[in-house]
């Protein structure tokens, strides 16, 4: 198949990530992939996806609002003559269904990539998803979402359906030398430093943690700290929670990491308190690395950690349930911690891997190209 991928850039992210895993394994597969984007200086991905021998179409966004986007779209569809489109988040999926609806093809697949927040769906949210009207099929990659956008949007009925995320689970696997400690609990958080990962419920409980007296909870939190004031902020909180509870000792901010692997293996859990991702690949890449979660009780979480089994949940935003968590964590001792890693591994590569991702696409793919014909 002719198959023309789009998203807003290959930057350092959990869709983009995915998007370049996704266009990697399609072109392995015999099929020849182009990937649309117009923010390409922001190019984190952009070497092991162009080593694949993947196609990349740049193009430069000069405004919020520019058409030049999809005028370019449609020069790309009318010369190639696409069998099908997967564009991932909500603007690149606009665009790309618009375009398509002008070029008179390909057929369009968009992929919503993270979850809304409970309650009512804002205004901005439901006029940002017109266009998947339009579209021949939604994709998200947690099953918890496909039931709250079918739910939102019922007319999408039949349109639907959940892959997970796939990761390298060669490149994230457990590491033969991995350091357990035997005493305190060396925690690692991941993500772009921004609210929507609620890193200060992480925070607050630490700081729980350690006006309780025991045991001793360390955390090195991984991700960019953006030079916006909502990124700043965060760290401003965290570092004031801390500081009033005498435990500034016990938060390390490492920026933006490469060497991943490393840090899981250098870690004896891994916390992620965000309850607005689809599927985490921060808990995909632990799960594979034989790392124990703790996370949010919210998404797909439950059936990524299996509550005891792979690690363990805490109710979303609540710091004293996160920091009892963090507790039986350390209760556990390094025996404990990895029996769940073991089977933490064992689920990731059944589940989890990228081979199972794209085997899950290439069928959808087809017969949504098929049906265009």
């Amino acid at each position: 198949m002719r198959i023309l991928l789009v998203i807003d850039s290959l930057a350092w992210g959990g869709s983009q990530r995915q998007m370049a895993n996704l266009a990697v394994g399609l072109h392995a597969r015999g099929h020849e992939v182009h990937l649309f984007q117009y923010f390409p200086h922001l190019d984190h991905y952009r070497a092991p996806v162009a080593r694949a021998g993947v196609t990349l179409l740049d193009f430069e966004k000069r405004r919020k609002f520019d058409p030049g986007v999809v005028t370019a779209l449609i020069g790309h569809m009318r010369r190639t003559h696409y069998d099908v489109a997967v564009a991932f988040l909500a603007g690149p999926s606009a665009f790309t269904v618009l375009a398509s609806q002008l070029a008179g093809g390909p057929p369009v697949i968009v992929s919503e990539r993270g979850s809304f927040r409970p309650g009512r769906l804002p205004l901005y949210a439901r006029v940002q998803r017109v266009t998947h009207r339009r579209a021949a099929h939604v994709t998200t990659n947690s099953f918890h979402h496909a039931t709250r956008v079918l739910h939102e949007f019922p007319w999408l009925a039949g349109r639907v359906s959940t892959i997970w995320n796939g990761i390298d689970v060669e490149a994230f696997r457990p590491a033969p030398d991995a350091r357990r400690s035997d005493a305190g609990l060396r925690v690692l958080g991941v993500g772009t430093v921004v609210p929507i990962k609620d890193i200060e419920t992480l925070a607050r409980a630490v700081a729980t943690v350690a006006r309780r007296g025991a045991p001793r909870v360390e955390v090195a939190w991984a991700g960019k700290v953006l030079d916006i004031e909502a990124s700043q902020g965060v760290v401003r909180r965290v570092d004031a929670c801390l500081a009033e509870a005498n435990a500034s000792d016990r938060w390390r901010w490492l920026g933006l990491q490469s060497e991943m692997p490393a840090l899981y293996a250098a870690c004896d859990v891994v916390v992620h308190p965000s309850a607005r991702e689809g599927l985490p690949n921060a808990l995909c890449e632990a799960l594979a690395c034989g790392v124990p979660s703790i996370a949010a009780d919210a998404a797909d979480h439950a059936r990524l950690v299996g509550d005891g089994e792979r690690g363990l949940l805490f109710a979303t935003g609540d710091a004293e349930a996160l920091a009892d968590a963090l507790v039986r964590m350390e209760a556990l001792g390094p025996a404990g911690r990895a029996a769940m890693g073991e089977r933490a591994r064992r689920f990731a590569v059944e589940a989890l891997s990228l081979e199972a991702s794209v085997a899950a696409w290439e069928p959808l793919l087809g017969r949504i190209a098929r049906a265009g014909r």
